[in-house]
């Protein structure tokens, strides 16, 4: 049976409206966020010197004159923030910053390889219920190949824009995943869940792993924990084929014949040192904790060229004493001072290096 949560329950019965229109019932259904706070939040945020809002591309627009200004969209950071207008507010600051730090990343290169490819990103299909399905193949332990996490990285927010962007064009704001292929590595797939829980909110509407052994079904269960709670709940593990299809609302036919036939058809697809490879990622993404999926998120980030920067160090310039004052007595106690010691360093140095007798004269 099919463990749905309050999030995902309406999709036993979905309402009888156009296809495109019921995946955008789920963000009302997940967390009613009334009038009131998104206007609250927009009275917030036109008080605020914010940064502009950044393209893809590096085109850049005043914020409330982007898609993120919009009213669906401000009800998605309250609705990741649990109706908390404060909360939001700064999600949404932060969003604006993030955009202009990591933007506009350009497709070509290694970026343009990985996407034309097609074969770790793309869209597979449309559920019934009007979702997008996105599959993402991590190719049984050689989903790297000859390109770097950070080149990949880089790859999945283009195509992450891409996505966004046709959603929004076709009225389909909320989109379904597919994990496929094995184990990603660990520390690339955390900066992702970081980058796409702080600035994609509300843009997953469930999400699919498959196939999945039973025998790793609690390892593999156990690697959610680096998600957000919430967006933990909409990930489900799959071993039946019936159970995959079923959760996502799509035919078999729609998914790509890489997809067919449960775990004992698809292990034929295993290199032989698939098994040996994914065993390896894991252990590595396991031991390395946090730090690798850190780095990887500084990496991809450029400092802001708008920031105000400190000011230079002055140069260093000789200057004079001051005069000493004519009518006080202390400097005359310190010159004193001053000779006292320079006569007794130079007997000490002198009683070191004449012997006993200059030391008994000097005393």
């Amino acid at each position: 049976a099919l463990k749905l949560d309050r999030h995902q329950s309406w999709l036993v019965d979905p309402p009888i409206v156009r296809p495109h229109a019921r995946c955008l019932l789920s963000i009302a259904h997940m967390a009613p966020i009334g009038n009131d706070a998104v206007a609250e939040l927009r009275g917030r945020l036109e008080k605020m010197a914010l940064h502009p809002y950044r393209f893809l591309d590096g085109s850049e627009v005043p914020w409330d004159e982007s898609p993120a200004a919009t009213e669906a969209s401000l009800e998605r950071f309250l609705v990741a923030r649990h109706g908390d207008v404060a909360r939001a507010e700064a999600m949404y600051v932060a969003h604006l910053v993030w955009r202009r730090r990591v933007f506009p990343i350009a497709r070509e290169g290694a970026v343009a390889a990985i996407l034309d490819d097609g074969r770790r990103f793309k869209r597979v299909a449309i559920a019934a219920d009007g979702c997008p399905v996105l599959l993402v193949d991590f190719r049984w332990g050689y989903f790297l190949g000859e390109y770097s996490k950070l080149e990949h990285l880089r790859a999945v927010l283009v195509f992450m824009e891409e996505e966004t962007e046709r959603g929004e064009r076709e009225g389909r704001p909320q989109s379904a995943v597919i994990g496929f292929g094995g184990a990603p590595p660990l520390d690339w797939a955390g900066a992702l869940a970081a980058v796409l829980e702080a600035n994609y909110p509300e843009r997953l509407n469930r999400a699919a792993v498959y196939p999945v052994p039973r025998v790793v079904s609690a390892l593999a269960r156990a690697m959610l924990g680096i998600l957000d709670p919430g967006v933990a709940s909409k990930v489900s593990l799959h071993y039946d084929e019936g159970q995959f299809l079923q959760f996502l609302r799509v035919q078999l036919e729609q998914l790509p014949p890489s997809l067919h036939g449960g775990l004992p058809v698809i292990e034929r697809q295993f290199l032989p040192d698939s098994k040996a490879r994914m065993n390896r990622t894991i252990r590595t993404g396991l031991w390395g904790g946090r730090g690798p999926a850190q780095k990887l998120l500084n990496e991809i980030m450029r400092p802001l060229e708008d920031l105000p920067q400190p000011p230079p160090p002055r140069p260093h310039r000789l200057q004079s004493a001051p005069p000493p004052p004519s009518s006080t007595r202390r400097p005359r106690r310190r010159r004193r001072r001053r000779r006292r010691r320079q006569r007794r360093f130079r007997g000490c140095w002198a009683a070191a290096h004449r012997g006993p007798r200059a030391s008994l004269a000097v005393h």
